[in-house]
């Protein structure tokens, strides 16, 4: 009863991750017409109701504790121990997989990625202090494994091992998926600006999702234009943004400074050397970003802002070293072992977030500082800072 009992929770889960599998690959395709954290809570809330189904179905064929008489289930629950059985191979083969790519992904990024340092920022100050929300949060911080307390500062030093016109050195910040909204305390975006400004930056590039409602995007607007960067503050938008009409968010960034990359491509004089800022909104808009990456010349220095990483595989990657995004949130909430299952990518865990190796550019998917939910259960806020050495 006991290995029946740990068979059918594996094989529970496991379903869990096949409907959540298939649930990113719909939501990649038309994420507007799908809810991924509707979608996923019903199925979580659905999984233990599979476990006891299997479990009153199996467990009368099964009088041991320790053993099971696997072809007298067999004959008796052919279907139901084929849908068991998929549901713990999904499961178990998924473990090995992510420990093995994530072992392979660590070879190759070692040699490329160092994590310098890490700071914090305390956000619990910056929580709604009135109305329900109050003590949502409160109570929200307190479940184990809730990374919502602190937001990471990550100083990064990436080593591109190529000579573009003897460019050295360029410090990034890379911001995505603010999500603006009123109940969070506005001195929180405060706090990044001044974190963000106090790291000195050459370039400072947002990949979207600004705001969560379309009233707010005048609140930002004395808040964003105290940021400052040596070269420039770049962005393109994000799903949200664009939903909500952009328009207005653009013009606003716009009137602030900030210079907007919607298909675009930017040469930007960085210590006397010229390297290239690109950006697409595809795919929520089209744009003519392969166009006019095809127009770079060979031997260039290209970074391209792009709100989902799935687009790394879908253009040509000519000149581009670092590709930087958002969208994914890390997944929002992740399970012990088994990782995040819902995330907005067609390539599911591959871009949940950090650093990913493809073609010979380097992708960060940051996991982005975004305090509008108060649940992210092992995804903890994050912040970038990139020092690029060529």
């Amino acid at each position: 009863m006991i290995v029946l009992i740990i068979i059918l929770a594996v094989s529970s889960i496991g379903w869990l991750y096949i409907s959540c599998r298939s649930l990113n690959r719909i939501a990649a395709m038309s994420d507007k017409l799908i809810n991924l954290i509707l979608f996923g809570g019903i199925f979580l809330f659905l999984t233990p109701f599979l476990f006891v189904f299997w479990l009153l179905k199996l467990s009368p064929l099964s009088s041991d504790l320790f053993f099971l008489n696997f072809r007298e289930i067999l004959n008796q629950n052919f279907f139901t121990s084929i849908l068991v059985l998929i549901g713990f191979i999904a499961f178990s083969a998924e473990i090995i997989r992510r420990k093995i790519v994530k072992k392979l992904k660590s070879i190759g990024i070692n040699k490329k990625v160092q994590l310098e340092s890490t700071k914090y920022i305390d956000c619990v100050r910056f929580f709604p202090t009135t109305s329900l929300w109050k003590h949502i949060y409160k109570i929200a911080s307190l479940i184990p494994g809730n990374k919502i307390n602190k937001l990471y500062l990550h100083n990064y030093k990436i080593v591109i091992p190529e000579n573009f016109k003897n460019i050295n050195h360029i410090r990034i910040v890379h911001l995505t998926d603010i999500h603006y909204v009123r109940k969070v305390s506005s001195k929180y975006y405060e706090k990044i600006v001044s974190a963000v400004n106090e790291c000195n930056p050459d370039l400072i590039l947002f990949t979207g999702d600004f705001f969560q409602n379309p009233e707010t995007v005048i609140d930002l607007k004395p808040i964003f234009s105290k940021l400052k960067a040596k070269y420039g503050i770049y962005f393109v938008c994000g799903n949200h943004d664009i939903w909500h009409d952009g328009k207005p968010t653009v013009e606003m960034l716009q009137e602030i400074g900030f210079v907007h990359l919607a298909g675009k491509v930017k040469a930007v004089e960085i210590n006397g050397n010229e390297i290239y800022l690109a950006g697409t909104e595809r795919p929520w808009i089209k744009d003519n970003i392969v166009k006019n990456l095809a127009g770079i010349p060979d031997n260039s220095f290209v970074i391209l802002l792009s709100h989902t990483p799935d687009n790394i595989r879908k253009y040509p990657l000519r000149n581009i070293k670092l590709v930087l995004s958002g969208h994914t949130h890390g997944g929002q909430n992740a399970l012990p072992g088994l990782g995040p299952l819902i995330i907005p990518s067609k390539y599911g865990s591959a871009h949940e977030s950090g650093f990913v190796e493809f073609n010979n550019s380097l992708l960060y998917i940051s996991r982005g500082v975004a305090l509008h939910s108060p649940l992210r259960t092992m995804c903890p806020l994050e912040l970038a800072v990139i020092d690029v050495e060529v």
